[in-house]
């Protein structure tokens, strides 16, 4: 049976698509090849090649993030933005890891708009706001994350202060 094979030009009555990987997930995805090995360079043995390993595995997992918040995941959202927070798999940068935590707040993700709230609180990465924080903790307690949650006399949720 002959298969047939697909015009190198789009159909008319198909509308092209507009979904373009990301920024982030192509300059991701050229760092994982490098860490991969492609190119036929000689392959480290030992601890050399399980930190090699290690780096690839982060950057991998990394990409895997991004692909599913631009599918519209927020806890993918959520876990990109944490790691961006912290530094780990990726450089730190606060202001990236703050839209990334928009995101997932803005799609429900409890924890991140607890994440969020504390970073307008301590104007890391966003302008420093009050308001916003304390609606986005109150968001946050709302939704379930009970570290956001402040009763009268308690410690505050965004810097465990009286």
């Amino acid at each position: 049976m002959l298969a047939r094979r697909r015009a190198a030009t789009p159909r008319a009555d198909r509308a092209p698509s507009s979904r373009r990987p990301s920024a982030g997930l192509l300059a991701l995805t050229g760092l994982l090849a490098a860490c991969s090995g492609a190119g036929g360079a000689r392959r480290p043995s030992g601890a050399a090649a399980q930190a090699q390993a290690a780096r690839s595995d982060a950057l991998y997992r990394a990409a895997l993030l991004y692909q599913g918040c631009d599918g519209g995941e927020a806890t993918a959202c959520f876990t990109l933005g944490s790691m961006y927070l912290r530094g780990q798999a990726v450089l730190k940068d606060t202001a990236r890891a703050a839209s990334l935590l928009r995101l997932a707040c803005d799609r429900g993700h409890a924890q991140a708009c607890g994440a969020l709230g504390r970073l307008h609180a301590t104007g890391d990465g966003v302008p420093l706001d009050a308001g916003r924080a304390d609606l986005l903790l109150q968001m946050a307690c709302d939704g379930g994350y009970a570290q956001a949650c402040r009763t009268p006399g308690s410690p505050d949720a965004t810097t465990g202060a009286p």
